[in-house]
């Protein structure tokens, strides 16, 4: 009785069992249906980016924002209205609606919601976990001294991945911190492309030592575009300044 149990189990596992034979035909459609698929995707992802970018145009200038919920209308103050500018512009630059070439990360309003420091803050953040990425043919050693009289100044090496530009720096005398006294010069790098867009740097990495030197990373905001091939770097303290021109390793 049970191998005559153990017999039927058997055949009826036997016809459940089926085995699908896909030939080159096939397998070619289902590449070009996957391939049309992500096609259409990526379109309708650009258009929305695209029609999303010209909203936060009307947005950048807006100082306020009242949000209507079920219990009434929330008001969104300076600050907060700067931290949702920026959380959109971020999302736009993560997918590449917003390009690193706009010029509304370049206007940077003397007064107002002032969403550009929030912003520059959250892309800086992405921007040190891909700076720990870089590969050898994008990172460039320079060894540059730059003819300052009252400081030393050093560009190490320059790195670019991308839109992702940033330098490594030495100097003396070189304090951070809150009380850093104010005959101490405090280094401070610009930029400027190859075509005439300026950039700021922003200190990253810092390492010093007891006697007043130390190696720090700066990278560029706004991000440089990929096609840039060089740009001029400028170092200064509280009472001098000094440029070199650096090539991008591209």
């Amino acid at each position: 009785m049970l191998r005559e149990v153990q017999d039927d189990f058997e055949s009826e596992t036997k016809q459940r069992d089926v085995e699908l034979t896909l030939g080159p035909a096939v397998l070619l459609a289902i590449a070009c249906g996957l391939l049309l698929l992500c096609g259409l995707c990526f379109g309708v992802g650009y258009t929305a980016g695209r029609r999303n970018g010209a909203r936060l145009a009307a947005l950048a200038p807006a100082a306020s924002v009242s949000i209507a919920t079920s219990g009434g209308v929330a008001e969104a103050g300076p600050e907060e209205t700067a931290e949702i500018v920026a959380k959109v512009a971020d999302s736009l630059m993560a997918v590449g609606a917003l390009p690193v070439t706009s010029t509304l990360l370049r206007a940077f309003p003397a007064s107002g919601p002032g969403w550009h420091a929030p912003l520059a803050h959250r892309w800086g953040r992405r921007a040190q976990q891909r700076a720990a990425g870089f590969r050898p043919a994008e990172h460039r050693g320079l060894a540059v001294r730059l003819p300052l009289q009252h400081a030393t100044a050093v560009i190490e090496s320059v790195s670019a991945h991308g839109e992702l530009v940033s330098i490594q720096l030495y100097g003396h005398p070189w304090v951070m911190g809150e009380y850093w006294p104010m005959i101490t010069p405090c280094f401070q790098v610009r930029a400027t492309d190859d075509a005439g867009n300026e950039h700021q740097g922003m200190a990253g990495d810092w390492q010093g030592s007891a006697s007043h030197e130390g190696s720090g990373s700066f990278w560029f905001w706004p991000p440089i575009d990929p096609a840039r091939e060089s740009i001029r770097v400028t170092v200064s303290t509280l009472w001098e300044a000094a440029w070199a021109e650096v090539e991008l390793p591209r």
